[in-house]
Protein backbone atom coordinates (compact mmCIF):
# COMPACT_ATOMS: atom_id res chain seq x y z
CA UNK A 1 0.00 0.00 0.00
CA UNK A 2 1.65 3.50 -0.97
CA UNK A 3 1.25 5.96 1.44
CA UNK A 4 2.92 9.73 1.35
CA UNK A 5 6.32 10.45 3.54
CA UNK A 6 4.44 13.01 6.07
CA UNK A 7 1.23 10.47 6.46
CA UNK A 8 4.56 7.12 6.98
CA UNK A 9 5.86 9.75 9.81
CA UNK A 10 3.16 11.33 11.21
CA UNK A 11 0.05 8.70 11.08
CA UNK A 12 -3.57 9.24 10.13
CA UNK A 13 -5.94 7.56 8.01
CA UNK A 14 -6.06 7.10 4.21
CA UNK A 15 -8.43 6.14 2.02
CA UNK A 16 -7.11 3.32 -0.53
CA UNK A 17 -8.14 0.10 -3.15
CA UNK A 18 -7.62 -2.81 -1.50
CA UNK A 19 -7.96 -6.26 -3.31
CA UNK A 20 -10.44 -8.55 -1.60
CA UNK A 21 -11.39 -11.97 -3.12
CA UNK A 22 -14.47 -13.84 -2.64
CA UNK A 23 -16.75 -16.23 -4.25
CA UNK A 24 -18.06 -15.89 -7.69
CA UNK A 25 -21.43 -14.23 -6.90
CA UNK A 26 -22.15 -15.54 -10.64
CA UNK A 27 -21.52 -19.33 -9.55
CA UNK A 28 -21.01 -19.45 -5.85
CA UNK A 29 -18.02 -20.71 -6.81
CA UNK A 30 -18.98 -23.77 -7.92
CA UNK A 31 -15.62 -23.74 -10.43
CA UNK A 32 -17.54 -25.11 -13.72
CA UNK A 33 -15.22 -27.19 -15.99
CA UNK A 34 -17.01 -27.39 -19.14
CA UNK A 35 -19.06 -24.40 -19.35
CA UNK A 36 -16.73 -21.46 -18.19
CA UNK A 37 -18.68 -18.65 -15.75
CA UNK A 38 -18.27 -15.52 -17.62
CA UNK A 39 -17.74 -13.76 -14.78
CA UNK A 40 -15.00 -16.00 -12.94
CA UNK A 41 -13.64 -17.83 -16.13
CA UNK A 42 -13.98 -20.89 -13.70
CA UNK A 43 -11.93 -20.03 -11.14
CA UNK A 44 -14.90 -20.27 -8.83
CA UNK A 45 -13.08 -16.54 -7.41
CA UNK A 46 -13.53 -13.04 -8.17
CA UNK A 47 -11.12 -10.23 -6.80
CA UNK A 48 -12.33 -6.57 -6.22
CA UNK A 49 -11.13 -3.49 -5.93
CA UNK A 50 -12.81 -2.21 -2.92
CA UNK A 51 -12.11 1.45 -1.23
CA UNK A 52 -11.03 1.10 2.53
CA UNK A 53 -10.17 3.87 4.77
CA UNK A 54 -6.61 2.53 6.55
CA UNK A 55 -5.47 3.93 9.85
CA UNK A 56 -1.49 3.69 9.69
CA UNK A 57 0.55 3.85 12.65
CA UNK A 58 3.18 6.92 13.00
CA UNK A 59 6.70 5.95 12.28
CA UNK A 60 5.91 3.38 9.05
CA UNK A 61 9.06 2.87 6.92
CA UNK A 62 9.27 1.45 3.49
CA UNK A 63 8.68 -2.29 3.35
CA UNK A 64 7.20 -2.30 6.81
CA UNK A 65 4.53 -4.72 7.40
CA UNK A 66 1.82 -3.87 9.95
CA UNK A 67 -1.64 -5.26 11.39
CA UNK A 68 -3.78 -2.60 10.39
CA UNK A 69 -7.63 -1.79 10.83
CA UNK A 70 -9.64 -0.93 7.62
CA UNK A 71 -12.71 0.44 7.09
CA UNK A 72 -13.77 -1.47 4.06
CA UNK A 73 -16.64 -0.83 1.62
CA UNK A 74 -19.56 -3.86 2.45
CA UNK A 75 -17.40 -5.50 4.54
CA UNK A 76 -17.20 -2.91 7.49
CA UNK A 77 -14.01 -2.43 9.96
CA UNK A 78 -11.32 -5.50 9.35
CA UNK A 79 -8.13 -6.16 10.75
CA UNK A 80 -5.21 -6.73 8.14
CA UNK A 81 -1.58 -7.04 7.20
CA UNK A 82 -0.69 -4.75 4.52
CA UNK A 83 2.95 -3.78 3.48
CA UNK A 84 3.71 -0.12 3.36
CA UNK A 85 5.29 1.52 0.41
CA UNK A 86 6.56 5.25 0.52
CA UNK A 87 5.34 7.71 -2.14
CA UNK A 88 8.13 10.68 -1.76
CA UNK A 89 6.11 13.92 -1.30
Amino acid sequence: MAILSTVAERGGRVLVRLPVSQPCPSCAGAEFERTRCPMCQGRGIVTLRLKAWVTVPPGIRAGDRRVVLAELELYGERAMEVEFRIDPA
